[in-house]
């Protein structure tokens, strides 16, 4: 005869602890707090963002929206301003070298995500490089921003 097994504890303390969790973050994002004032958005600049849209010569595209940045945008480091601004502008990036053939296999378009820059797009566009394929990274643009936040 075998002795009995001692008692486990409750087990579905885990799972009790992501239940509550998961509704501590819902209600956490629920609304009812109050929206941002017009005091805490500022307009972008970017009054006409379709003519900023990419057109016939990309590079032409990539000047206009860093001027745009230059302009509009609040830099993390204002003593550096310039320096930042290639890395969040547009960019192109060709395929490598290696690749066998005569060009690309192809073009990829990258776009950011809301909050983001073309500066998320940089390693995907590495691999896309990698694969033979030319990658251009688009920036997107948004009336109203956070006066802390980037213009894209």
């Amino acid at each position: 005869m075998t002795a009995p097994r001692p008692l486990r504890p409750v087990r579905c303390v885990p799972g009790l602890a992501l239940v509550l969790t998961v509704l501590g973050l819902l209600i956490g994002c629920a609304p009812g707090g109050t929206p941002a004032s017009l005091d805490e958005l500022r307009r972008s600049g970017w009054q006409t963002p379709s003519a900023l849209a990419p057109d016939a010569s990309f590079e032409d595209y990539v000047g206009r929206v860093t001027q745009e940045l230059r302009e509009h945008r609040l830099p993390f480091d204002p003593s550096n301003a310039e320096a930042e601004l290639p890395l969040v502008a547009p960019f192109r990036k060709a395929a490598d070298a290696t690749c066998p053939g005569t060009g690309p296999r192809g073009i990829v378009i990258l776009v950011h995500g809301l909050s983001d820059t073309p500066f998320a797009m940089r390693d995907l566009a590495r691999a896309f490089a990698q694969m033979c394929f030319e990658s251009r990274a688009l920036a997107t643009c948004w009336g109203w921003t956070p006066k802390t936040g980037s213009i894209t």
